[in-house]
């Protein structure tokens, strides 16, 4: 190759590669605002309503009563507890879900 032609093909390959470069800067940081952009929603609960609410509390009450059920517990005041929670759980979930036959039905 003439020495010419070795300065236009290593330009062509620094080109290519500061195109991939550039490529991979702008996918992480769109990845960046993707990720602090929705943990931001999830933390503010911007857009959540009443029934993806309720719909969401329902497995996080019932995981509650699950771990009281499962757990080995010996501590007499955390037994105690856990029946406290389980009684009271279960109850908010039953009004959980009448209001959401009731948001379902308007």
């Amino acid at each position: 190759m003439k020495p010419m032609e070795n300065a236009y093909v290593s330009l062509g390959v620094q080109t290519f590669l500061s195109g991939i470069v550039m490529y991979f800067v702008i996918l992480i940081a769109i990845a960046i605002v993707a990720f602090f952009g929705s943990f931001e929603l999830i933390r503010t609960q911007t857009t959540i309503g009443n029934r993806a609410f309720v719909r969401s509390m329902v497995p996080h009450h019932s995981g509650a009563v699950l771990m009281c059920q499962k757990a080995s517990l010996t501590d007499p005041e955390l037994v105690t507890l856990c029946g406290e929670i389980i009684k009271s759980q279960r109850q908010e979930i039953d009004q959980m879900k009448r209001i959401l036959a009731r948001l379902n039905s308007v």
